[in-house]
């Protein structure tokens, strides 16, 4: 049956390959669907005629549109391939890939082409006025037309393998499934489809939930096609969606905690976080975020990307501002809800602050790795307050920010912060300043800016101030946060060392005498307090012995109490191990013993449907000749084996072609027999019919003589006469026909000839070029086939020989199980004929004594057991032969008579008990027999005697 269905798999690919180039898809599509439609049903077992045939019709099926058959298709060719040949099924899933994303292509490229050659002609009428009515232009028609229906095969396309492959585990579809959604962004960021990324992305989202991602190859590949979603994310503006794909790459970071997620991955994680941050303004987090991707990058990156990030994280840290939304305290639930949504994807158990950064800043020495103009900043902002001096500091450092591309974005913001800082240092030095001074401070703004930075500030109470514009003046007010007490402390402890500074100015001697006042009170401290330190010393070394003692003994103690827990798991893991193991065995062997039998049974069924072809009534019938050959009961050809059932076909096969034989013979000799008899009636009729044929065929021949001579003297006598009126015209006729018409016609004549000539010279190459193209074809594929055929009948006769020899081996077993059963039975046989050859003498013996003890016992005259020559019947049995006592005919006391029946136990050969053996009848078995020697009856088929088994 599969050599039947690879051979006409063949068959089909070359009859549909004849129809793809005479571009007859719709019959090539119905001749493949006579295949792939058994995938999974007839066809069982996968080949690789069958790969062919489904890529074959993936290609005609796209080309035809035909999406549900071809998802339909693909699940039975994956079913039929099961686990060991998904190789081939990825084959043919990435080639649906290619052709549909190919044929999408041409239909684009066949638009422009449509677009370009309409537009190349002048407008009529009808398409203006289509154009107004409509609304759509001629490239929107041309799409809807050729474009459309090949978009959306495509993105079916891509949704029916993401469908096939959601629950894959294999490590060869895993790779394909993401490449499918790979290709489906780019599908959506090449074509702007928007709608359709995020009906692709929710779908995806779906699939997540029923795989198992303790593997790293899978969350690898997960990981990969997550980033990639949240690139094409981020270039199509989809902000939510790309806010949806970050946690979805936190999920999966989040619960693969036994696998190590890769630096690289980490880093990509934390770059797009801030992105997505710096667009939703969540400047805080774009901050930390940014400190996250440094903390990697000081690990694995080079100086110049260590440099950037650096420089990135000091920029967004210092350019966040300080009431940023996540610093504030939040007023309802939703926005608790998002804070911890936000911070979760960064890692953190609460919302960052900007104070916090500041300090990491100055920890790490992030100063000391960014670039070179931009050292300053930090200084500028956090440390010293010179507001007159500051904005001019800054403006090398704005133009080096706006010059370069990467850090352009963050020009504006430290503009605004440059000026929030300018503000709130000139509220802490001046009460009242000229608004044209502060302009010229902050020149790099405009008026208006200034004027909204200002009032942002004071409306989130920052600084307290008023703008007279009447007078163009700057009024600070005295807020709470102008008069912090930290500010005032640096203020007064920046004056002190400064007075300090001033005094050791103008007397140099002060200092020298400090200094000997403070190194003398240190010695005399020193002096007083070295008694008291030995002993806190020797205090605090006493504590720190006892508690590393302490903290040894806890320790070994634990790890004793984890030493024993170890080993408790450990052997717990090898019972459990063992079992595991042993289950797994028997199971192994429960499922090799199961799958041998239904094997079998399979096998059985496949020949028993091939040789009655599926026909119930020829089964029934092999089933009768079953029972009546072998001799047995059996209610199913599933019982016998495969050489018997085969054995039993050929019986029936040889005894149909003698039949049928036999009546043709039979027809044949009654058809002779009545052509004979037909003939020789039809033979004297034939005679007389043939003379009267003869006649009248002579008569006829001689008519039709006399009339054709008749008719040829007549024309003769007309052609003479009209010689004789035409001769005049002959010469001038000649001379015409030489000089004008015969001169020309053989000038013609001749370039005529010459031209076929050529064209047949030059066609008749064609010609043998062609048939000697054709030829190696020819020979090629035949030689292609010699070798295909050679290998198919070694194939064939190497199974017929293993076949053949298997079947010997059974021939050969169960012959020698016959020769033993039939030595077993001629062993049994024997121990029972000297059983009853003991037991007869022993009866006769009996017998003797019984008549010399009873000498005077009259005898009747006639009784019931006189008469034992016919057929007698009695209570101990039955005989159609005579027998006495131990003869065959009463069988009374276990004589046995051949012929006869066995009476009180007697064995008896023949009759109806056939042949006593001891088995199958159960040897002295007595039903209630009331015979002492009924408990020697045995007997299989017969009847017993008295009290006898009966079987």
């Amino acid at each position: 049956m599969a050599q039947y269905l690879t051979t006409k798999a063949e068959n089909v690919l070359k009859r549909t390959a004849d129809y793809i180039q005479s571009d007859q898809l719709n019959m090539a599509f119905l001749e493949l669907g006579t295949i792939v439609s058994k995938f999974g049903r007839q066809i069982k077992t996968w080949h690789e005629i069958y790969e062919d045939v489904a890529k074959r019709f993936v290609k005609v099926a796209v080309e035809l549109r035909k999406g549900p058959e071809i998802k339909s298709i693909l699940s039975s060719y994956r079913n039929l391939c099961q686990a060991s040949e998904l190789k081939s099924f990825a084959n043919v899933v990435l080639l649906y890939l290619d052709q549909a994303e190919k044929r999408a292509q041409k239909a684009i490229e066949k638009s422009k082409s449509k677009s370009l050659a309409l537009d190349l002609e002048n407008e009529i009428p009808e398409n203006v006025l289509l154009s107004d009515v409509s609304g759509e232009d001629l490239k929107d028609r041309t799409d809807r037309e050729f474009v459309t229906p090949w978009m959306r095969f495509l993105w079916e396309t891509y949704r029916v393998v993401l469908e096939l492959l959601k629950t894959t585990k294999e490590p060869q579809l895993e790779a394909v499934y993401h490449e499918t959604c790979k290709r489906a962004f780019e599908f959506c960021l090449k074509y702007e489809r928007k709608n359709e990324f995020k009906r692709l992305s929710d779908l995806l989202r779906t699939h997540v939930k029923g795989i198992d991602l303790s593997s790293y190859e899978s969350i690898e590949h997960y990981l990969s096609a997550r980033f990639f979603q949240l690139t094409v994310a981020i270039k199509l503006d989809l902000w939510q969606d790309a806010f949806k794909s970050i946690e979805d790459i936190y999920y999966l970071i989040s619960t693969s905690k036994d696998v190590i997620i890769p630096a690289e991955q980490l880093l990509n994680y934390y770059e797009q976080l801030t992105k997505i941050f710096w667009n939703s303004k969540h400047y805080i987090l774009h901050a930390y975020a940014q400190y996250k991707a440094f903390g990697i990058n000081r690990i694995i990156a080079d100086p110049a990307k260590l440099q950037e990030s650096a420089t990135n994280l000091l920029l967004s840290t210092l350019t966040t501002p300080s009431n940023d939304q996540l610093e504030t305290v939040p007023t309802d639930f939703v926005s608790v809800r998002n804070e911890r949504r936000l911070v979760t994807l960064l890692g953190l158990s609460a919302p960052p602050s900007k104070q916090l950064l500041v300090s990491e800043l100055a920890a790490k020495n992030v100063t000391q790795l960014i670039y070179p103009e931009l050292k300053d900043l930090y200084k500028i902002f956090e440390v010293d307050f010179n507001p007159l001096k500051m904005c001019e500091r800054m403006k090398p450092i704005l133009e080096f920010v706006k010059s370069r591309e990467d850090l352009a974005v963050y020009n504006e913001p430290l503009k605004q912060m440059t000026v929030t800082k300018l503000l709130e240092q000139l509220s802490k030095a001046f009460q009242t300043i000229k608004i044209e001074t502060v302009a010229k401070l902050a020149d790099f703004v405009s008026l208006i800016q200034l004027e909204k930075i200002l009032v942002h500030n004071a409306s989130l109470g920052k600084i307290q101030a008023n703008i007279d514009h009447g007078k163009g003046v700057l009024i600070f007010g005295k807020s709470p946060k102008s008069f912090d007490a930290s500010d005032i402390q640096k203020q007064i402890s920046a004056f002190g060392k400064r007075i300090h500074d001033v005094v050791d100015l103008i007397h140099p001697e002060r200092k020298k005498e400090k200094e000997e006042r403070r190194k003398k009170l240190i010695s005399e401290i020193s002096k007083k307090i070295s008694p008291e330190i030995e002993q806190i010393s020797f205090r605090n070394d006493f504590i720190r012995m006892k508690k590393l003692w302490y903290e040894q003994e806890q320790k070994r103690a634990l790890e004793k109490a984890e030493e024993r827990k170890i080993e408790l798991v450990r052997l717990a893991e090898l019972e459990e191990e063992r079992l595991a193991q042993l289950e797994a065995k028997n199971r192994e062997e429960e499922k090799k013993r199961r799958e041998k039998k239904l094997a079998e049974e399979k096998r059985k069924k496949e020949i028993i449907d091939q040789i009655t072809n599926n026909n119930v009534k020829a089964q029934q019938d092999l089933l009768k000749i079953a029972n009546k050959s072998l001799k047995k009961k059996i209610t199913s050809l599933l019982e016998l084996d495969i050489d018997d059932i085969i054995e039993l076909k050929r019986g029936e096969i040889q005894r149909e072609k003698k039949e049928k034989e036999k009546k043709l013979f039979e027809k044949a000799k009654a058809l002779d027999y009545l052509e004979i008899t037909r003939r020789e009636i039809e033979l004297p009729l034939f005679d007389e019919y043939n003379k009267k044929q003869q006649a009248l065929n002579k008569e006829a021949f001689e008519n039709y003589l006399n009339k054709q001579n008749q008719d040829l003297q007549k024309e003769l006598t007309e052609m003479k006469q009209k010689k004789q009126e035409f001769s005049k015209y002959f010469a001038d006729q000649k001379t015409f026909l030489d000089k004008f018409v015969l001169k020309a016609r053989r000038e013609e004549y001749e370039k005529l000839k010459q031209e076929q000539d050529e064209r047949k010279r030059v066609k008749k190459e064609q010609w043998e070029a062609k048939r000697k193209a054709l030829l190696e074809e020819r020979e090629r594929k035949r030689k292609e086939e010699e070798e295909k055929r050679k290998r198919e009948e070694e194939e064939r006769e190497k199974k017929r020989k293993e076949e053949e020899e298997q079947r010997k081996k059974r021939e050969e077993e169960r012959e020698r199980e016959r020769k033993k059963r039939e030595e077993q039975e001629e062993i049994q046989r024997k121990k029972e004929e000297e059983y009853y050859r003991k037991q007869k003498e022993k009866e006769m013996e009996l017998d003797k004594k019984l008549k010399e003890q009873q000498p005077q016992t009259p005898q009747p005259t006639k009784g019931r057991w006189d008469n034992l020559d016919t057929e007698t019947s009695s209570p101990f049995g039955k005989s159609d032969k005579r027998g006495g006592f131990g003869s065959g005919g009463f069988g009374g006391f276990g004589g046995g008579g051949r012929g006869g029946r066995g009476g009180f136990g007697g064995s008896s050969r023949g009759g109806d008990s056939g042949r006593d053996s001891g088995r199958d009848g159960g040897r002295g078995s007595s039903s209630g027999g009331d015979d002492a020697f009924s408990a020697f009856s045995s007997s299989k088929g017969g009847r017993g005697g008295r009290g006898g088994s009966r079987q």
